[in-house]
């Protein structure tokens, strides 16, 4: 009589989740169960086993969507490359001004101390240097709306002024790499040393206003931009 007791004091815990939602807990039970324990050949103390089983993976699987939640509000909206493509024309007009006046404005103001003849190669040198720009923003998406925040989104407390200056200072290293590689690549051919040719000797006043230049530049864009 004991043993029936127990036997039906189990069976009432049994049969409390099964009468609530039957087709639900014999699908629950025979995916979480382990392969060796048979729902017809159930002991009390394999249905204890199972209802720690269950409870373990439904707390397994939440913690792995949280997980998975907070990795996509950290990281930014697009994988390395970004889309190849400009979207905010406007920022792009007044990035390569901006490049423009800051070549021409070396070569007057510092290197050649306001000679008019080297007017002409420090505008190639800017405009070399504006291509170099557009290559690396298109590889950093730097011309996308995106952009404004950093690729992270408005909503994201790693988006914002920071992020978007972040972005500018990453795709103006890539600029410089670029130029540096072009200038050693052409006095390589031409067998000459680099920074003998007119614009070259541009490159490190350039490098080092640069960076400062455009890093702040597109973080004051951002903090003036409004989202919406």
């Amino acid at each position: 009589p004991n043993e029936n007791n127990q036997n039906d004091d189990f069976g009432l815990v049994i049969s409390e989740d099964s009468t609530t939602n039957p087709s639900s807990s014999s699908s629950t039970n025979s995916d979480n169960l382990p392969s060796s324990l048979n729902q017809d050949e159930m002991t009390p103390e394999d249905s204890v086993v199972s209802s720690l089983w269950g409870f373990f993976f439904s707390n397994n699987n939440n913690t792995n969507n949280n997980q998975e939640q907070d990795s996509t509000t950290t990281t930014s909206i697009y994988r390395k490359p970004p889309p190849l493509q400009i979207e905010d024309l406007n920022v792009l007009f007044y990035d390569i001004f901006l490049l423009l006046n800051l070549s021409t404005s070396i070569s007057f103001w510092v290197t050649h101390r306001m000679d008019i003849q080297y007017l002409s190669a420090s505008i190639s040198e800017g405009s070399l240097f504006c291509l170099l720009w557009i290559i690396a923003g298109l590889y950093n998406g730097a011309f996308l709306y995106s952009a404004v925040d950093g690729h992270y989104g408005s909503t994201s407390e790693k988006g914002g002024p920071k992020a978007a200056g972040m972005l500018g200072l990453h795709t103006f290293i890539t600029t410089c790499s670029l130029r540096v590689m072009s200038a050693l690549g052409m006095a390589l051919l031409e067998h000459r040393a680099v920074g003998s040719m007119y614009g070259e000797d541009l490159i490190p006043l350039e490098i080092a206003f640069g960076l400062v230049l455009m890093s702040i530049w597109r973080a004051l864009h951002s903090s003036f931009t409004p989202r919406i």
